[in-house]
């Protein structure tokens, strides 16, 4: 009877065996059929290598940001009690612009000034009483002591007096305001923030081989998006000494807001143009057929029907074209389109060649 059922226990486990190897091996093969559908005879359309020379323009889009910036605060913490602007103010440099209740502090200071008064009579007193042997020197030294405390005290409150008074730190437009009649607040909390666009800083990113043409107080055309037709004259003031991991450099053009029917904003988008123009020569391809990493740039080739991968390595960026700088050769057939659907070795239909 055990013998029995050792052998239907046997049988049994060979048998779920038999039938997880099975349901493994029609699943990798229904794995390997829909993977060949994807990757068998891809549509994509290729351009063909090239050498062509270029128009290189110094020409960089950017932003435009405010010369000056700051965020308003409060010296002191406290209770607003009077408002002299509101959002969107021209304010001046040390302009008052709100007041903090200083009505505890007015009494402060009348206890303050009383006490001081004291310790001054104080201490003429024992100035005298010294100079005839009537008191001591210890004696003496405590009111001095006391006095220069009050004195101390007085000019402390006094202090905390003129910081209730809240004033523009610059001179520029009131962008932002936090705080009305009532509003209660704390030392060195931002309550509103002033920008100055009289004069506007326009931020380029330029890459390492144009950065190298411009100069610190070089004259600039800028335009901005919303005004194409309408340039501003500006002066390179900054350029970065260091650049990021793509070799790009940060260059600052100064650019005068002079301009009344046409006015610049903080955060504007728009264009810088330099002088000197040059040509660049080699192949070029848009830069959507560029795959791999920054480290290894790849792309792939339509060579016998099939798509092959190839390194490259790249050069100039012009607009929405790169520069192959190694890898290709002229009459090299590059694959643009339809690089979601590929991989190393696949079978491939071109749809269009140009």
């Amino acid at each position: 009877m055990v013998k029995k059922l050792i052998i239907s226990i046997v049988a049994i486990g060979l048998i779920v065996s038999a039938v997880v190897k099975l349901a493994h091996n029609k699943a990798e093969i229904n794995k390997q059929t829909t993977y060949t559908e994807i990757v068998s005879n891809v549509p994509v359309k290729v351009i063909t290598a090239q050498q062509v020379t270029l128009d290189d323009p110094l020409n960089f889009v950017g932003v435009f940001k405010p010369s000056r910036e700051a965020t308003v605060s409060a010296e002191i913490a406290g209770k607003i009690v009077r408002v002299f602007v509101e959002e969107g103010n021209f304010v001046h440099e040390g302009q008052v612009i709100a007041e903090l209740d200083t009505t505890l502090l007015a009494l402060q200071l009348q206890t303050d000034v009383a006490q001081l008064a004291h310790s001054q009579e104080d201490l003429a007193r024992y100035e005298n009483l010294i100079k005839r042997d009537a008191t001591t020197d210890v004696t003496l030294k405590q009111a001095r002591l006391t006095n220069r405390l009050n004195e101390i005290a007085v000019k402390n409150t006094g202090e905390q007096i003129i910081k209730s008074t809240i004033k523009a730190p610059i001179s520029g437009y009131l962008s932002s305001k936090n705080f009305e009649n009532g509003t209660v607040v704390s030392a060195g909390l931002s309550i509103a923030e002033i920008v100055n666009v009289n004069v506007l800083k326009f931020t380029a990113a330029v890459p390492e081989y144009q950065v190298v043409k411009l100069v610190p107080g070089q004259k600039v055309k800028v335009s901005a998006d919303v005004y194409p037709n309408i340039q501003f004259t500006g002066t390179i003031t900054q350029i970065a000494e260091k650049g990021d991991e793509n070799h790009i450099y940060k260059v600052e053009v100064t650019v005068s807001n002079d301009k009344k029917g046409s006015p610049l904003r903080a955060a504007m988008n728009g264009t810088v143009k330099a002088e000197g123009n040059t040509k660049s020569t080699g192949i070029f391809i848009p830069r959507e057929a560029l795959t791999g990493t920054t480290d290894k740039p790849q792309v792939y080739l339509a060579i016998s029907g099939k798509a092959q991968l190839k390194d490259v390595s790249t050069g100039r960026a012009i607009g929405n074209i790169i520069q192959i700088a190694t890898g290709l050769t002229v009459g090299d057939k590059i694959i643009v389109s339809g690089l979601n659907n590929i991989k190393n070795g696949v079978s491939i239909s071109i749809a269009d060649a140009n």
